[in-house]
């Protein structure tokens, strides 16, 4: 069984606790909070996911930085979403 959940991100790095493998489907703003939206298995091992949220210009930690997860804009301001590194167990 799968479902989609909202995470609310920060800007930089941000790590997230999250069941399963999961498949990132979309990011935007959500009452001037920068959210992601993914699908998950509700009931499975939690892991934890590293995303990166960077406004344009900003710079990206090219060593780390993984698949690009999408671009939000609110007015002004764009802000660019990456998965870094891999899921990883909670100690």
């Amino acid at each position: 069984m799968q479902a989609v959940w909202k995470y609310t991100l920060g800007m930089g790095e941000n790590r997230l606790s999250m069941p399963g493998e999961i498949e990132p489907l979309s990011i935007g703003f959500q009452d001037e909070k920068l959210c992601l939206w993914c699908l998950v298995q509700p009931t499975a091992t939690i892991y934890f996911h590293y995303f990166f949220a960077a406004a344009t210009g900003q710079s990206l930690p090219t060593e780390r930085l993984g698949s690009y997860v999408g671009t939000a804009q609110l007015d002004w301001f764009v802000v660019h979403v990456f998965e870094i590194s891999g899921p990883i167990l909670p100690e």
